[in-house]
């Protein structure tokens, strides 16, 4: 069963979509090719203003989405890193059986997305 935050998340898609605003955004996996999870986040210091996500269609997905930009929004980039995949599970409630990984790909993307620029592999946007 998922908890009322999850339900709501599932009812609303307040986080769906993609960001044009963003500053930061990190690809798990691609489109048309599996799962997939992206993260879309404006960050302003160190600090994660908003943040959206897209992945395939299944409710896990979307429920967990929802739930991970919820928590991230407003905190800081050290604090939302933090986040473990049992964390961000025990907040969503039980998902449907296969869809276990679907936290995991989700702090991947958020991960990916905060690499920086000095990364050779980060999916950072330069604003400017």
């Amino acid at each position: 069963m998922l908890t009322a935050m999850a339900e709501e998340e599932l009812a609303t898609k307040a986080h769906l979509g993609r960001l044009a605003s963003a500053t930061h955004v990190g690809e798990e996996g691609l489109r048309g090719n599996g799962p997939y999870f992206y993260v879309y986040l404006l960050v302003e210091g160190d600090r994660i203003q908003t943040a959206r996500f897209e992945s395939n269609g299944c409710q896990a997905s979307f429920a967990v989405g929802g739930v991970l930009c919820r928590l991230v929004e407003g905190r800081n980039v050290t604090a939302a890193l933090s986040l473990e995949p049992r964390d961000l599970a025990t907040l969503v409630g039980e998902l449907a059986p296969g869809k276990a990984d679907v936290p995991t790909r989700a702090l991947r993307a958020l991960a990916l997305a905060m690499k920086g620029p000095e990364d050779s592999s980060s999916n950072f946007i330069n604003p400017s």
